[in-house]
């Protein structure tokens, strides 16, 4: 058997055998566990591998073995409140990449409407803090939420600004400023279903 061609091949087929199985093992962790439900998707990997006989040296044959791995892939669990429907994330991210995911959920961060809605907030908020879609606008100098219009005062009153801490976050019906860069947990905010 010729080593020096079929070694070469068996140190990438377990390479990349280990490394699908470490990016597989660590697959839930990159997912929030706020999640519920299981869809199963398949992943395949074709890998060629040199097949030699010892009678024949020189003429090789090429056989393909194909890997695949389950992964799980989670829905989200959303809860309903007055006709709309909050996502509490368990993940933490930048206000940015929170605006992102919930886009990607057909949703947006939380804007708080009324009195009823931010004690619903308020009960689910209490051990951390979680970015809603208000932000610092420069050009206005004011606080807006993300629809554009402004902050009611009977609801949510903003101290005067601090510098970096252009967005907002809720914990325990407690609005405060913070680092859009901080990385936080988020509401997500859609109707319907």
């Amino acid at each position: 058997m010729n080593w020096n061609l079929v070694a070469p091949v068996i140190v990438i087929v377990s390479i990349k055998v280990v490394g699908m199985s470490l990016f597989f093992t660590f697959l839930p962790q990159m997912f929030p566990t706020g999640f519920q439900g299981t869809l199963n998707s398949t992943m395949e990997d074709n890998v060629t591998v040199p097949q030699t006989t010892d009678s024949l040296p020189e003429p090789q044959t090429y056989s393909t073995i194909r890997a695949t791995t389950t992964a799980a892939v989670q829905h989200p669990k959303w809860k309903r409140h007055q006709g709309k429907f909050y996502l509490f994330s368990e993940a933490k991210e930048n206000w940015s990449n929170s605006r992102t995911v919930c886009d990607s959920l057909g949703s947006d961060l939380v804007i708080i409407n009324d009195k009823k809605q931010l004690e619903f907030l308020h009960n689910k908020t209490k051990n951390a803090d979680y970015f809603i879609g208000l932000t610092y606008t420069e050009p206005q100098r004011k606080w807006l939420w993300i629809d554009d219009t402004e902050t009611k005062s009977n609801l949510v009153t903003m101290k005067p600004h601090e510098v970096d801490k252009d967005c907002a976050v809720i914990r325990a019906g407690a609005v405060n400023s913070a680092s859009c860069y901080q990385l936080n947990h988020w509401i997500c905010e859609k109707t319907g279903g």
